[in-house]
Order: structure tokens, then C-alpha cells, then sequence
């Protein structure tokens, strides 16, 4: 891999002081060594693997191209706190432990960046993998500790507030679902209405979603036999790992379940909608699933009446 180039900088003077100072900002390529990742400040529990798999092959052969975001470390000179392109520094740490060359990274050092700037950064400017629900909501959870209002977020992220009130209420679940949520393996709006439903009785909740995961896993493991069998009846192998694991959702709750509700049985329908294209209205289909999408996730009255107007 090629050695980076000399030390450049794409700093401004400020032309004008207030709100139309530009950024004094600068870009270096910084020693990988000197950079250090604050334990608990990145939110994101899932890097993703087909994408990150392409990242990090992308950057073993083309280097880092896009700069990460650093601030200077407060009690140690000359050393650098990343503040942003977490999945990037991943990349190169696991290449690294792997063998390859890489000494330096292109950086933007924001030396004047507060904490808060940086948690708005990361929301609202991330160019890589989106955040999931659980990690917005943990990030906003940091910014309602240093004293910001849903509304200031709704209106800093462009988040709408029921999108932030939802968000939030992910991170007072359990943190053995955090990482679930995260990787897709259940969906969220389940999570929440298993526990509200059990308010009184958490460990009731528990153990009906224990009993949702198992259902799914067995579902899961019948769909790999089914897939292995039509593979090799094909003359074609397929690999266990490359078969899609199965979404915990509404539909995997026992049948007795006293958290079943309208919305499961719109959701299984919806289900089987989609996989009948040539039965189906697609256009029903997707106008349902929008809708059980917004009132899933709290949306209001005028919200599902704006997906019910007419495009003209």
C-alpha cells in the first residue's frame, strides 16, 4: 500500500466573525497510532457485514479515501480522539491485526467541536451505513443529558419528535435486545409492545419474547434444510451463512399470546402479500404496509392522513 502524502490542509482564513465565519477545520494524514476511540461515544452496535465486508476490502486495496473526524485529545498532546468514521477505523484495525501496511488515515481535525457537535455529526451528516432506530435513540439519549429538549433534537436532526420519542423509548429496554435491534435479528416496535404490555411484569416480557426468538429459530433452521435440500437438488451448494436469518416479529409470538393484536394479523398478511406479486395488489400491499409502518412506530393521525391523500 502507498505511504500517504506529505502533510496537507484545507484550512480558510475566517472571512466573516458570527454565523458566517467558515470553518477553520483542517485535514492531515494522521499516524493510525495517534488516534484513539472513546470508549462509549460511538453508538453504533452493528457495523453490518456484507457492507463493512466491501469497506474494508475497498480500503485494503485503495487506502482510507474518505477523512475521518478527529478532535485533539485533551490531556495528551500530539494524540487525536475520533469523533466520526467509526466503521472506517474498524476497518483498518482489523486489516491491520491482519497484516497490512497502513500508517496513516486522511483526518479532519475540528479542534473547537464540542461533544454535542459531534453526537448531531453523527446523525445527521453520516454518509455509511444508516443508523438503526436503537442507536439514534442512544445518541439522542446523550444529547437529552447534556440538557437538549426532543424538540431541540427534532429540529437539529430533522427527525420528526414521534421519531425521536420512539427512539428513546428503545434505550429503556432491556440491553440484551439493544444489539438484536441493532442487527435487524428482531424488530423493534415488537420489543416495546411486548414490554408495554407487561409493564407491571418485565420478566413476563422476557420470557414471551424468549419464546417469539425460539419460534423464529426453529423457523429458521426449517428454511435452511428446505434451502440446502432445493440447492443440491439443483447440483448447486449453498452455505448456512449465506441463508438470510429470519426477522423475529409479531408473527413468531405464541398463538396464546395475550400481546397478539390486530396489528399482527395485518402484518402476516401484509407478509404473505408480498411474497404473491402476481396475486396481490402491490400498490394495496404497499399502501398497508406503510401505514402499519407509521402506526408501529407512533405515528400520528395526520401522518397516516397524509399517506391516505391522493397524488395527483
Amino acid at each position: 500500500m502507498s505511504t500517504p502524502q506529505a502533510t496537507t490542509s484545507n484550512r480558510k482564513k475566517a472571512q466573516k466573525k458570527g454565523e458566517d465565519e467558515l470553518s477553520t477545520s483542517k485535514l492531515f494524514h494522521i499516524p493510525v497510532h495517534l488516534i484513539e476511540v472513546e470508549d462509549g461515544f460511538n453508538n453504533r452496535l452493528d457495523y453490518g457485514s456484507e457492507k463493512f465486508e466491501e469497506l474494508r476490502d475497498n480500503i485494503k486495496e485503495n487506502g482510507v479515501k474518505e477523512p475521518i473526524r478527529v478532535i485533539p485529545h485533551p490531556t495528551s498532546k500530539g494524540r487525536y480522539i475520533l469523533r466520526e468514521g467509526h466503521r472506517r477505523m474498524r476497518a483498518v484495525e482489523l486489516l491491520l491485526k491482519a497484516g497490512e501496511a497502513i500508517k496513516k488515515v486522511p483526518a479532519i481535525i475540528a479542534s473547537k467541536e464540542t461533544p454535542e457537535d459531534s453526537l448531531l455529526r453523527m446523525v445527521s451528516s453520516n454518509n455509511g451505513k444508516p443508523f438503526e432506530n436503537i442507536e439514534l435513540g442512544l445518541t439522542f439519549e446523550k444529547l437529552v443529558n447534556f440538557g437538549w429538549s426532543v424538540k431541540d433534537i427534532s429540529k437539529k436532526t430533522g427527525y420528526k419528535e414521534n421519531k425521536v420519542y420512539f427512539c428513546l423509548s428503545l434505550t429503556k429496554l432491556p440491553k440484551k435486545y439493544h444489539k438484536m435491534m441493532a442487527d435487524g435479528s428482531i424488530q423493534d416496535s415488537l420489543v416495546v409492545n411486548v414490554f408495554r404490555h407487561y409493564k407491571d411484569d418485565p420478566e413476563k416480557a422476557e420470557k414471551e419474547l424468549d419464546k417469539s426468538i425460539k419460534n423464529a429459530t426453529k423457523e429458521h433452521e426449517q428454511k435452511v434444510k428446505t434451502t440446502i435440500k432445493e440447492a443440491e437438488a439443483k447440483g448447486a451448494k449453498i452455505k448456512k451463512s449465506e441463508i438470510k436469518k429470519t426477522k423475529i416479529t409479531a408473527k413468531h409470538l405464541s398463538p396464546k399470546s395475550a400481546v397478539a393484536n390486530p396489528l399482527q394479523k395485518i402484518e402476516e398478511a401484509i407478509i404473505t402479500a408480498e411474497k404473491k406479486p402476481d396475486v396481490y395488489d402491490q400498490k394495496k400491499v404497499l399502501l398497508l404496509n406503510t401505514i402499519y409502518q407509521c402506526v408501529t412506530n407512533k405515528g400520528t393521525a395526520n401522518e397516516i392522513l397524509e399517506i391516505l391523500k391522493l397524488k395527483k
